[in-house]
């Protein structure tokens, strides 16, 4: 130990307040250097005259309560100053908070044309319909009913592309605001 670290832990052992391993460090140091082992001395017959003339008084029951009560109020708001408990809880709080953010918003309503794609895309073979060749009218209708059926769609759907494309076989590859061209 250096002079520096003594002289901060005299008074601490002149009390008596130094743990066993503590101390033999610090007594071997003032046996060694004299002017820390002067200024040991001096504190510690200082610390032996106030021990010698001090005498112990009672503390009434309510300041001692009161004293207690400021005391342990005072550590519990401490206690949350701390890094080690308030940055932890901050880092849960960002955590649910984004968590939340992600994966707590509601799902929106899809549009006709998007349910339309997701059916007709979702299932190769359903993306075929046997149309009345010759008749573009009944075609579209035909379309129209299947649109109804599979997907609940209640409203029609303007169709872009000529006539002979729907009667080759009906599949969405294009959408344009609310419209779909089919080939």
């Amino acid at each position: 130990m250096n002079c520096k670290e003594v002289q901060e832990r005299i008074e601490e052992l002149a009390h008596g307040f130094v743990p066993a391993p503590e101390e033999h460090a610090l007594k071997v140091h003032l046996l060694s250097c004299g002017s820390c082992g002067q200024r040991y001395q001096w504190v510690e017959k200082m610390a032996l005259e106030i021990a010698g003339k001090a005498t112990r008084h009672p503390l009434p029951d309510e300041l001692r309560r009161a004293i207690e009560k400021d005391l342990s109020r005072g550590a519990a708001i401490k206690s949350w100053l701390r890094p080690t408990l308030w940055v932890p809880a901050a880092a849960l709080a960002v955590a649910v908070l984004a968590l939340a953010v992600l994966f707590g918003r509601p799902e929106r309503e899809s549009l006709p044309v998007a349910r339309v794609i997701q059916a007709v895309v979702g299932d190769y073979q359903r993306q075929w319909f046997d149309f009345r060749r010759g008749d573009p009218e009944l075609a579209r209708a035909d379309l129209q009913r299947w649109l109804e059926k599979a997907i609940d769609l209640e409203e029609e759907l303007p169709f872009k592309g000529n006539d002979e494309f729907l009667l080759l076989g009906a599949r969405v590859v294009e959408i344009s605001g609310r419209q779909a061209a089919l080939l």
